[in-house]
């Protein structure tokens, strides 16, 4: 992905090429959409995962990787439940037509659905969760991977008056008013990523996970965002696993990206995510102090041996 978005960076630098149809869409939904009509595309491709009893239950909204929804995605959707947090898979691609996992290859190469595409998939879900009398739409985490931590960085980059999602012809007002957190899996934070160069317009508390022999999403590149965030004034939390790759939460699809799976690491991240949970949706966290502390975070990722 790193290496197919240098060249897309040159070709925007030559010929403008950034405002490519094949950014936004392969079929129905257009550049530009308005809300009502992306939440018509959106939502009957919505995976809910919820906890036991009636609710309304905090929310994480789970943005996947450039390859769609596998099973370590459901896994964590099911892992949030069980702990009494709601949790939607929102599918940006077999609404625009990407079904099948290897037409979805062009999104990994940085070819279609950028991060700022998928952001405003993300704004329209914000504002629907307002609907579902199970959720409580007042405390939501946005959760990504890969292309989908670019994705929720995008968003808490984006502003209801100034800089608004670029893919709605109309801007829910809500915006990410909503939103109490973000769980960032090995992003990627490279060229096309707002964050780096904007900030956010809404500075949550955050949790970063990379893997320090991640080939598919550079940590190098995301240090550099989180020290331009952290200046900005984000409480951003990193853990770099040392020797893990990309993907180390997930077991399966070696075929589409080589990978270590690594169940203490990902146990590890399951234990760290649940503590940002728990703190952002005041629901008493194990720790007698905030994991968030009001003094600046380290603006560089820190190394760990192994898990916790």
């Amino acid at each position: 992905m790193r290496r197919a978005l240098a060249l897309c960076a040159l070709c925007v630098l030559a010929s403008g090429c950034f405002v490519a149809r094949g950014l936004f869409v392969r079929s129905g939904i257009g550049p530009t959409t308005s809300p009502e009509a992306l939440s018509f595309a959106l939502r009957p491709y919505d995976e809910w995962f919820w906890p036991d009893g009636d609710g309304p239950f905090p929310v994480v909204v789970i943005a996947p990787g450039c390859l769609g929804t596998r099973a370590h995605h459901r896994e964590w959707a099911r892992f949030f439940a069980e702990d009494g947090v709601a949790a939607v898979i929102v599918d940006s691609f077999v609404p625009r037509g990407y079904a099948e996992t290897a037409s979805r290859v062009p999104i990994c190469d940085g070819e279609a659905l950028w991060g700022f595409v998928r952001a405003g998939d993300l704004w329209v879900t914000l504002a629907d969760l307002a609907w579902n009398a199970r959720v409580d739409p007042e405390r939501v985490v946005l959760a990504g991977w890969a292309n989908g931590a670019w994705a929720v960085m995008d968003a808490l980059s984006m502003d209801p008056e100034e800089n608004p999602p670029p893919t709605l012809s109309e801007v829910p007002r809500s915006g990410t008013s909503a939103v109490r957190g973000a769980l960032l899996f090995y992003p990627y934070c490279g060229f096309g990523s707002a964050s780096s160069g904007r900030g956010w317009a809404k500075a949550v508390p955050a949790l970063m996970l990379l893997a320090g022999e991640d080939e598919e999403s550079s940590p190098a590149a995301c240090a550099e965002t989180v020290a331009s965030l952290v200046e900005g004034g984000v409480p951003i939390e990193v853990h770099s696993y040392a020797g893990a790759t990309h993907w180390f939460d997930h077991e399966g699809d070696q075929e589409w990206v080589p990978h270590r799976f690594d169940a203490d690491l990902r146990e590890d991240a399951r234990g760290r995510a649940r503590e940002v949970l728990r703190e952002v949706f005041d629901r008493g966290a194990s720790r007698p102090s905030s994991i968030f502390p009001s003094t600046p975070a380290p603006a560089s990722p820190r190394t760990l041996s192994g898990p916790r």
